[in-house]
């Protein structure tokens, strides 16, 4: 059966909940849409967009080492997305799109008209270490105080351990080329911010080594 990984806000290849569930299943192809108007009407800022072309061009480069191919799709608005994501599955034979929940009003109706198609659309909880709703109070509420919120936030994670590890069985094909795209406006802003997996995860590694517990 062929899958797609979907990315949307989430841009991980590491830590990445929905995108390891794709990869064992021998995932060769993945998709981003640009939506530049939708992204407009939230009052994204230019950097931002900027930041993202240069995060999805980094991860192009990561996707193609792995042998997937990453389709770069315009769709200006979340409302064309269905019908694109459509006729990219049936083009390619996909059967399961695999990508992480989004919260968001927006985005939430977008995600409902996408689970009305011909294939399946997999979600994972993978913002937060659990799933948004999940630490209620005895009577299934929400807690309205901190402190036994934290308890039982606590005694979740607990139940959760050992955390699992990255997926690393992963045999694709040979490395594949990716042709770097361009859709911000302004070329640059966020280059103070760095993109590339390897370096993000090398300067978090150090914060936790040396600064987490001054935070």
């Amino acid at each position: 059966m062929s899958v797609l990984m979907w990315f949307r806000n989430d841009l991980r290849t590491t830590s990445n909940l929905a995108f390891k569930s794709a990869l064992q299943k021998h995932c060769q192809h993945a998709v981003f849409f640009v939506c530049k108007s939708q992204w407009q009407s939230h009052d994204m800022a230019k950097i931002k967009v900027d930041f993202i072309e240069r995060r999805i061009n980094a991860l192009g480069l990561e996707l193609a080492n792995l042998g997937v191919k990453l389709h770069i799709i315009d769709a200006d608005v979340y409302s064309n997305v269905p019908t694109l994501l459509k006729n990219l599955c049936g083009s390619l034979g996909v059967e399961q799109v695999f990508a992480n929940k989004e919260p968001e009003w927006n985005e939430k109706f977008r995600d409902n008209d996408v689970a009305n198609q011909s294939f399946k659309l997999c979600l994972y909880d993978d913002d937060c270490i659990l799933p948004y709703g999940s630490v209620l109070n005895a009577e299934g509420q929400m807690f309205k105080v901190f402190t036994p919120f934290k308890r039982r936030w606590l005694t979740k994670v607990k139940e959760l351990l050992p955390l699992d590890s990255e997926f690393s069985g992963f045999e694709n094909t040979q490395p594949i080329e990716y042709k770097p795209i361009n859709f911000s406006d302004i070329q640059g802003m966020s280059k103070p911010w760095v993109v590339e997996s390897a370096e993000i995860d090398r300067r978090l590694n150090k914060y936790i080594r040396e600064q987490v517990f001054d935070y």
